[in-house]
């Protein structure tokens, strides 16, 4: 890909070099850094081997070889050592145990294949690989880990926290990257976390180039899942809708009505308890158990037309325009059964 900078040592992952110490930086990233205040691109030298803006205003610290650029009073974003951010940080790194899937309640079907299909769409190859920003990359889903693995792919992991797979900590309304400088971003169950998703979508478009690809993924019908820090829901025209600077290559439904039916009734168990402890987690568990076979129905139900109506979460993926999507065409997208406004049965 032409205008990358040289790549500099074999980096992993989460930012640091292989044979640097704990809290080095990853140095093919520098050039594309900007401060998330001024816009100015970053350079070293600030205090305790931080980073500073061209101006030298602001300074940023790199914290376990990740830089912290997050513009803290104006971002809802706890800093990084307080209580909030500690939760946080405890919460991505949390090992789950065995079978954790079984409990968790979540099934996602094709996410896989999707970000496999975005790999391919953005053209990189081992030789020049394709730069790839992952937002919310803290809870290290299986797509982001083969990400990971994949030669084809520059993998830049970001997140509000830090983490092992995360390379840059930031807030996704204040992206800290230069203009077209990404060839794909991916989001997967983020922008239900963000205070202001069109704001962020105006980011993801302005970091990435001409023709780069986006792949998102957002709940429709699903119950708070991360307390005070969950704001929004998309039926599938609203994901559509908010993609409109994209044009659409394809959607799907990835979570389907099943899994929508297990956590009504799981939460609708979980209201009964004053507060949350032990008698709420164990009617959670049991709700989990006695709803499983609604979520084995998804992987039949999600060919459905009618789930569209009804998914728990669903998947956009789009090539960057320059010129909005009308909203005429989004609303003949409809892709349910749900039509009432044009049936016959609606006189």
């Amino acid at each position: 890909m032409s205008g990358y900078p040289e790549r500099g040592r074999r980096t992993n992952i989460a930012g640091r070099m292989d044979d640097g110490d704990g809290n080095e930086m990853r140095d093919d990233l520098l050039p594309c850094l900007r401060c998330p205040v001024t816009g100015s691109p970053l350079r070293t030298g600030g205090p305790d081997g931080g980073l500073v803006s061209e101006d030298g205003s602001r300074s940023y610290r790199i914290l376990g070889g990740a830089p912290v650029l997050i513009d803290f009073e104006r971002s809802i974003v706890p800093p990084p050592g307080g209580e909030s951010g500690a939760i946080l940080q405890r919460q991505a790194a949390r090992r789950k145990p065995p079978l954790a899937w079984l409990m968790s309640g979540s099934r996602r079907h094709g996410s896989g294949q999707n970000v496999t299909r975005m790999v391919e769409l953005i053209g990189g190859t081992e030789a020049t690989p394709a730069r790839l920003l992952v937002i919310g990359a803290g809870s290290s889903s299986p797509e982001v880990a083969a990400l990971a693995a994949d030669p084809r792919v520059e993998l830049v992991a970001t997140d509000v926290q830090p983490g092992t797979d995360v390379s840059v900590i930031c807030d996704a309304h204040e992206l800290p990257f230069a203009d077209g400088t990404m060839d794909g971003v991916m989001s997967q169950w983020v922008l239900e976390h963000v205070v202001d998703p069109e704001r962020v979508v105006r980011e993801i478009h302005r970091v990435l180039k001409p023709d780069g690809i986006v792949y998102s993924e957002v709940p429709f019908m699903q119950q708070v899942h991360f307390g005070r820090f969950d704001f929004n829901r998309w039926s599938p025209s609203g994901h559509r809708r908010l993609y409109r600077w994209f044009d659409e290559i394809s959607m799907s439904i990835v979570s389907g009505p099943g899994m929508a039916l297990s956590w009504s009734f799981v939460w609708f168990l979980k209201s009964f308890p004053s507060r949350e402890g032990g008698l709420s987690k164990w009617l959670g568990r049991f709700g989990r158990v006695l709803t499983l076979p609604f979520l084995l129905c998804d992987r039949w139900l999600i060919r459905r037309p009618g789930s569209w109506d009804a998914a728990s979460g669903t998947s956009f993926t789009g090539r960057r325009r320059e010129e909005p999507v009308e909203d005429a065409e989004i609303v003949a997208s409809y892709r349910g059964l749900n039509d009432y406004y044009l049936s016959p049965e609606s006189d």
